[in-house]
């Protein structure tokens, strides 16, 4: 289960970083773009997306194998997603394999991948790491962080999470990626097309 809001994540995200030391406060541009992000998530409750069309008919069931190591857990959830994703919006295509790469233990893992967003003739290429950690409660903490030509880090926080490994918190997890990486790429597309 989740245990903040989306808004709430990034106000406290935001908060965390503003009273860090020195060397954790984030360059003018992080900022900018963590503050594009609570706006868009207040709009997001009053109007249906414009650049994402989501294709209803490729819509799959989620499957996501279970495995009894955590690391190979987190590895199937985290694929899931990428693969759920793609079939969910065909505009958006993942990186062959051999550009995946993985790397952690059976307490936390890190997925650098590359996601391109496709529309009409505008190519947005993003850098996505996937940060995935157990605490000791055995509690799933995730984030992305989504690198932009290569020197601005936004960090996408998707949650606190028990029982990671059951489908329906499965779903969830999805729903939460899905919901910050569109609305990154909503920012992005609107940056690209001013």
């Amino acid at each position: 289960m989740e245990r903040r809001a989306p808004l709430a994540q990034h106000l406290k995200l935001i908060f965390d970083r503003a009273f860090a030391g020195p060397d954790q406060h984030w360059p003018i541009e992080e900022l900018e773009y963590q503050l594009q992000f609570m706006i868009q998530l207040l709009a997001k409750k009053k109007e249906n997306d414009v650049y994402f069309p989501l294709a209803i008919n490729q819509i799959e069931p989620w499957s996501c194998t279970t495995k009894s190591d955590s690391f190979l857990q987190l590895v199937s959830l985290i694929d899931g997603i990428k693969k759920q994703f793609q079939i969910r919006y065909p505009s958006i295509l993942w990186s062959t394999n051999e550009k995946s790469q993985w790397s952690g233990n059976s307490r936390q893992i890190e997925n650098h991948d590359f996601l391109t967003f496709k529309k009409q003739k505008v190519i947005i290429p993003i850098e996505i790491i996937w940060h995935a950690q157990m605490d000791d409660k055995q509690d799933l903490i995730m984030t992305i962080i989504a690198k932009i030509n290569n020197k601005i880090n936004v960090e996408l926080p998707l949650g606190i999470w028990k029982q990671y490994e059951e489908e329906k918190h499965k779903e969830e997890i999805f729903k939460a990626f899905e919901l910050k990486l569109k609305i990154l790429i909503d920012i992005l597309y609107a940056k690209e097309t001013k």
